[in-house]
Parts: C-alpha cells; sequence; structure tokens
C-alpha cells in the first residue's frame, strides 16, 4: 500500500477504502446467501480485505504525521478505541439481527468518512506554521506527507 500511496496520492487511496467498504455494506444489505453463489463470498472477503488494509495503513500513517511528539501514546489510544468499537460490535450482535448492525456499520462509515474529509479540508486551508494537535514543532499533516509516505 505504502508504493501505491506514492503515485495515486493518500486521498484516492482513502477515497477507494471509503467505496470498498461502502459497497460491501450494501451488498450484505442486498445479497441473499446461497450455496451456488461461493465465488460471490470471496469476492466480498476479497474487498473486506483490500479496504481493511488500506484503512489500518493509511489510519496508522496519519496518526504518526498528527502527533508526531507522542506518537506512541496516540497510537495506543487509536488501538484502545478500535478495541472498544470491536468489542461493542460483539456486544451487539447479541441483541440485533444482521440488517440492524449493517445499517449501524453504514452510518458509522459515513460518519467516518466525513469526519476524514473534515480534516483534509481543515488541514487544507490551515497554515503550515501553526501548531496543531498537540505538535509543538507546528509541522502540520501536508509536510508530514512527503516524510510518512517515503516509508
Amino acid at each position: 500500500m505504502g508504493l501505491a500511496v506514492r503515485f495515486t496520492g493518500r486521498q484516492l487511496q482513502m477515497a477507494l477504502a471509503i467505496l470498498a467498504d461502502t459497497a460491501i455494506l450494501v451488498i450484505y444489505l442486498l445479497w441473499r446467501p446461497q450455496e451456488d453463489h461461493l465465488e460471490t463470498f470471496f469476492m466480498i472477503a476479497a474487498m473486506m480485505g483490500l479496504a481493511d488494509g488500506i484503512w489500518m495503513v493509511q489510519m496508522n500513517s496519519l496518526v504518526a504525521c498528527l502527533f508526531q511528539q507522542n506518537t506512541e501514546s496516540a497510537l495506543a489510544v487509536k488501538a484502545t478505541w478500535s478495541s472498544l468499537v470491536l468489542a461493542s460490535a460483539f456486544i451487539m450482535a447479541t441483541f440485533l439481527c444482521p440488517r440492524p448492525r449493517i445499517v449501524v456499520a453504514l452510518v458509522f462509515a459515513g460518519v467516518g468518512a466525513c469526519c476524514y474529509i473534515m480534516l483534509e479540508v481543515w488541514e487544507k486551508h490551515t497554515p503550515v506554521t501553526e501548531h496543531r494537535l498537540g505538535n509543538k514543532k507546528g509541522v502540520s499533516y501536508r509536510a508530514c506527507d512527503d516524510s510518512c509516505s517515503s516509508n
């Protein structure tokens, strides 16, 4: 994924992940599994793997770029929230049928996509010299793009 980001850019990678996640959830809402649809099952699994790979790599690099002074603690907080979301999904699975869970996932995916877009817009319109998000040296997310995408 890191090599692809150099050529396509982070925004295109994230758009691909958002579209793949949305497509998967819509397929889950519309598709009725049958025994002879085995290839559809594997196609969905491949799309989920692609989207998850992009999300994990890009979100970890995003956190590392935004919180350069406190990278370890920021990644720990991200991991804590990820674990909390996973635990709540397992708890929700005991109380809700699949269809409402898919709708909840769609809502949270939409909120996450909107927040990511707001971050990109905010970062584009914020002067590079401003200090932000605990970054004491004033290095912006944009300035970090070249150094983070080259890793």
